[in-house]
């Protein structure tokens, strides 16, 4: 994948026609569906909200710095940690405890640093390809409760660890741009090599889909619909970019 897209960013500075760069500045909200669940009960909704910049260096380079957070809350199942076993290693289900308790946060910060080149494919419609480094922490919740005998269901303490995963790894875009008068839309993938997984301190390569249309309400202003599409999530939502 990382040779791919060398090859095409050189292929796109070896193009002397390349339609120009622009720098840009936008702002993007969506709300986010997961598709993977966190316990093995709940799945649950969140937010994503991007603020990302360009800057054209050249009639056809660019750089380009994103900034993203993931958001949503979920039903957490506590973990057992009291003397007494329990099957499951979960309490009893006669256990009382507050449901504000059981809802927790989780939360995934995205930050990437790229250097892109813009090359065109036919009038109107150009191809996009950036290469950068992404830095990425995620937050999560695990609600533990200590209790006494299971016969008796009492809480002896209610406790929440707070666990932070910290990764570094490669980036990568490729994507297709057009406009056509008033209107413009695009596709990019994104590739990342190391993903947190949020699962203990694991990390995976993730593909990220994303596809939007748009309206041009000025040379320097357009309202933009977006999708995005993982194996982890979809999002839906808008985006207002402003051109520089």
């Amino acid at each position: 994948m990382k040779r791919t897209l060398c090859l095409l960013l050189a292929a796109f500075a070896a193009n002397a026609s390349a339609a120009p760069s622009t720098s840009w500045v936008e702002f993007s909200y969506g709300e986010l569906d997961r598709e993977w669940a966190q316990t093995p009960y709940d799945k649950g909704e969140g937010t994503e909200i991007n603020l990302a910049a360009a800057y054209a260096s050249s009639s056809t380079g660019y750089w380009r710095l994103d900034a993203r957070r993931l958001s949503h809350e979920a039903d957490v199942e506590p973990m057992q940690v009291g003397d007494q076993a329990v099957p499951g290693f979960f309490i009893t289900p006669d256990t009382e405890i507050d449901p504000a308790a059981w809802t927790r946060a989780f939360e995934r910060n995205i930050q990437t640093l790229t250097a892109g080149l813009r090359s065109p494919m036919n009038s109107g419609v150009d191809l996009i390809g950036e290469i950068g480094v992404v830095r990425v922490s995620v937050e999560s919740d695990t609600l533990a409760v200590s209790t006494g005998p299971a016969s008796s269901g009492e809480v002896e303490r209610i406790a929440v660890y707070t666990s932070e995963h910290k990764q570094s790894g490669a980036v990568g875009r490729l994507g297709i741009i057009a406009e056509d008068g008033s209107i413009g839309w695009g596709a990019t993938m994104e590739w990342f090599n190391k993903m947190p997984t949020g699962f203990l301190n694991e990390t995976d390569s993730v593909r990220w889909w994303n596809a939007y249309i748009g309206y041009n309400f000025s040379p320097s202003l357009s309202l933009r619909l977006r999708y995005a599409d993982t194996d982890d999530f979809t999002s839906k939502g808008v985006s207002l970019r402003w051109t520089l």
